[in-house]
């Protein structure tokens, strides 16, 4: 059975043709060399709005007035979030607290420069139907119940934590073992994120999600690309689930690529 905390990317072969490789990141972390990708793909897709290109090159530009000035944002706050950011700068052997999100930057900016086609797989607010499940999450996380659970969130934390522990990967051959570790606090937070909101809309999300990705690789192979790779970096322990989405029934949506700019700084 596949392990969602897996090094290796998760893969989805397409029975019309091409493939969706999962590529699993933990979020504010410079990926090393040696666990970045090293095949050829012929798009890429993040599970980001349109307007997140935007959203990275404000955030760098901020980071280069006042360094350090998101991280102390977030680090000091309740939430599950910032928990998983404290502890995970704890960690020397890596470069982690990043903002914003090194990968996914270094990501878009290679895609770029290289004439990559890039898709972004949630909806624009412009989207009704989207904005109604944005709506409905935030209804959710504010109710009675989700804020009374919020006072025991140091106590389902190291629940949760304890579960990921059991299913922890090896880390990488050659790297150090602070990723093993990076890996399960990913795990926990995003256990943590789940259970915020109610299955029904998550999973609606992710269906949403998942047939935009099916027809991102659908838009490859209308272009003349007989079996398209197409690369989703993406949040490690979340893979899993998405698989499962891709592996059902879901009828594809229309995804095209998009065809901005941005200037956001690279990490190399």
């Amino acid at each position: 059975m596949t392990n969602p905390l897996d090094w290796e990317d998760i893969v989805w072969d397409d029975p019309a043709g091409g493939q969706i490789r999962l590529y699993g990141q933990i979020p504010t972390t410079i990926t090393p060399n040696s666990l970045r990708p090293r095949y050829s793909y012929d798009a890429v897709a993040f599970i980001e709005p349109s307007d997140i290109v935007e959203y990275w090159d404000d955030l760098t530009a901020l980071e280069k007035e006042s360094p350090g000035i998101s991280l102390e944002a977030v680090k000091f706050g309740a939430t599950a979030k910032s928990r998983f950011i404290r502890d995970l700068i704890q960690l020397s052997d890596l470069s982690a607290g990043r903002f914003p999100d090194p990968e996914p930057v270094r990501i878009h900016k290679s895609a770029r420069r290289n004439d990559i086609p890039q898709y972004f797989l949630e909806p624009d607010l412009d989207d009704e139907q989207w904005a109604e499940l944005i709506i409905e999450k935030a209804k959710f996380e504010s109710s009675p119940r989700q804020l009374l659970k919020a006072v025991f969130n140091s106590r389902r934390w190291n629940r949760s934590l304890k579960r990921n522990i059991k299913i922890a990967r090896p880390h990488p051959k050659g790297e150090s073992s602070d990723y093993s570790t990076a890996s399960v606090l990913a795990a926990t937070w995003w256990n943590m994120e789940r259970s915020s909101i109610s299955k029904f809309i998550a999973k609606s999300m992710d269906e949403r999600i998942v047939a935009r990705m099916k027809g991102a690789l659908q838009d490859l192979r209308n272009q003349g690309i007989e079996n398209p790779v197409l690369l989703v970096p993406m949040l490690q322990p979340r893979r899993l689930e998405i698989l499962n989405h891709l592996k059902s029934e879901i009828k594809l949506e229309e995804c095209s690529c998009y065809s901005g700019n941005s200037d956001s700084t690279e990490e190399e």
